[in-house]
């Protein structure tokens, strides 16, 4: 039995003097069974696939992947992240912390934010982030891969707004923050995207590979030149594609929109009152996942505006000849009352 012990010793002997210096201090300098504890606060079930520590002893960022490739945590659940080996880390301060982990059944993964323990010496059994009460959320966090646009999405409301209304962008908050899609029929008042009073309408969006992926802001040349040339704006199911957005959960919305105003003419045509801007109230929809041929507002009858009807749409006065009085601006034609002049004799 000590010859077998004796022979096992010299053969590990032999293999550590096989390897490289910096295997050996590896090796001996690890900081093992490290727990990472984090509470679940997404709304989801999450699968933790790496952890991101900050050695400030060597001023580094280092990535550990998840024994067993990842670690599931369900909503609401504090998870334990255990018996992970950092290695060269032995009795170096983690300073900062972050997590990387997917969401169930899709293929979006995120990157938590920053997180600073308050004993940061990193030891045997260390439990990282105990008594500290760490949480994820998607708010806090990024989304770092796996998000792709939401495409061809309308939002169905009902124009109450007393005039002819056009939907100029549409604000929606997902991931902690509102983002706003540019409604490339609202441009130039292109009547074919508009809705009169009454109607319950859907957004309609020109979308191509010129677009802005994001769109978050004017630059999208498209968004504008698409009024003029392209035709598929006709087409009533030609959606909005919300870049990165796809699988995500928006839960408000808000348009933007200008209402026109007119008034007939004796010849039948029409000119513009006034026209007003606007922006409507927060709608929740009731279910917020995006997907793409998505509408949003379907069976929530989302209506716009507080007039319950129409702007009164008023006859032009007549034409009257050159000479003429206007009997309406001396009483409906009745001659004005006052006192008779005495003719003196």
């Amino acid at each position: 039995m000590k010859k077998i012990l004796a022979a096992r010793s010299i053969i590990l002997v032999a293999a550590l003097l096989l390897l490289p210096a910096f295997a050996i201090h590896a090796f001996v300098d690890t900081c093992r069974n490290v727990t990472f504890r984090v509470t679940n606060r997404t709304g989801r079930a999450i699968d933790i696939k790496k952890i991101k520590y900050y050695n400030a002893s060597n001023t580094k960022w280092k990535t550990e992947n998840v024994k067993n490739g990842s670690e599931r945590c369900d909503s609401g659940q504090t998870c334990n992240v255990a018996r992970e080996d950092l290695g060269g880390a032995d009795s170096d301060r983690i300073t900062k912390i972050k997590f990387i982990y997917k969401e169930v059944n899709s293929n979006l993964e995120h990157e938590s934010n920053q997180f600073e323990p308050t004993d940061p010496v990193c030891r045997d059994e260390k439990v990282f982030g105990l008594g500290q009460s760490w949480a994820l959320t998607l708010a806090a966090s990024t989304t770092t891969s796996g998000r792709n646009s939401c495409k061809d999405v309308q939002f169905k409301y009902k124009n109450n707004t007393g005039g002819f209304m056009i939907v100029k962008a549409v604000n929606y908050y997902w991931g902690g923050r509102w983002r706003r899609e540019l409604i490339s029929g609202g441009f130039g008042g292109y009547d074919r995207a508009g809705c009169s009073h009454g109607e319950t309408c859907l957004t309609v969006d020109v979308q191509s590979e010129l677009d802005d992926p994001d769109h978050d802001g004017p630059e999208n040349l498209f968004d504008i030149v698409g009024m003029i040339a392209a035709t598929r704006i006709a087409d009533p199911n030609y959606g909005s594609n919300l870049g990165d957005a796809d699988g995500g959960d928006i839960t408000q919305i808000k348009f933007e929109y200008s209402t026109r105003f007119s008034k007939t003419h004796r010849d039948g045509s029409t000119s513009t009152i006034r026209t007003d801007e606007g922006t409507s109230q927060i709608f929740r929809p009731t279910s917020p996942r995006c997907s793409d041929g998505r509408v949003y507002g379907e069976g929530q009858a989302w209506t716009i505006g507080k007039s319950k009807s129409p702007t009164l749409i008023r006859m032009e006065d007549p034409i009257m000849p050159p000479g003429a009085v206007d009997p309406a601006s001396v009483g409906n034609g009745k001659k004005p009352k006052g006192k008779k002049k005495k003719i003196q004799k």
